[in-house]
């Protein structure tokens, strides 16, 4: 089912909004399931018109077969996503710079009986992010995950903290898509 997700503003609040192939289906994003015509408001409130909740928002789905990177995979959302991989079946490779947290990722996977191995990098060196890709290999599922935050006033922001939040945060994404999303689609993983 092909799916494309973003927010609208709706009844003075942004709801994720899914549409399918359908015509004229809409659903929203309700906390872990998709309901017709609800809102959530920027506060997290859901507005009372729920008429009914349609499906999980992470359905099981059979990765067998495949290779998934998920950057920033020793902790948080990153780690969540690569557990969640594995759970569907695909062998992760768990990114991260920290050796320790990426071995605790990759027995997390194998305690469940998954399959995942760690490779560390910095993404915000151009030579760490080529070594990540040649260690890597082909691979079917890329998320990019990796990335910091600063915060601040915008005055404060130093040039050389932007300068790693940019390499970090789209450099290395963008040049991780060219480096994967041509394999991938030569292999039919769109």
């Amino acid at each position: 089912m092909l799916r494309l997700a973003y927010l609208i503003a709706m009844s003075g609040g942004w709801a994720p909004r899914v549409y399918d192939e359908r015509p004229f289906a809409q659903t929203t994003l309700v906390g872990n399931h998709h309901t017709d015509h609800a809102v959530v408001s920027a506060e997290g409130f859901v507005n009372r018109n729920i008429w009914r909740a349609t499906m999980p928002a992470t359905q099981p789905r059979n990765l067998q077969g495949q290779k998934a990177l998920v950057t920033g995979a020793t902790s948080g959302i990153g780690r969540a996503v690569a557990l969640q991989l594995a759970r569907d079946g695909a062998e992760v490779i768990v990114h991260g710079r920290d050796a320790a947290r990426g071995a605790e990722t990759v027995d997390a996977i194998s305690a469940a009986g998954g399959r995942a191995r760690f490779v560390g990098a910095d993404l915000s060196d151009p030579l760490d992010l080529q070594r990540l890709v040649e260690a890597v290999g082909d691979i079917d599922v890329l998320v990019n995950n990796a990335g910091f935050s600063w915060f601040g006033a915008t005055a404060d922001l130093k040039v050389n903290t932007f300068d790693a939040l940019f390499a970090s945060n789209v450099r290395a994404a963008f040049f991780l898509v060219a480096a994967f999303a041509p394999g991938m689609a030569e292999r039919g993983q769109r």
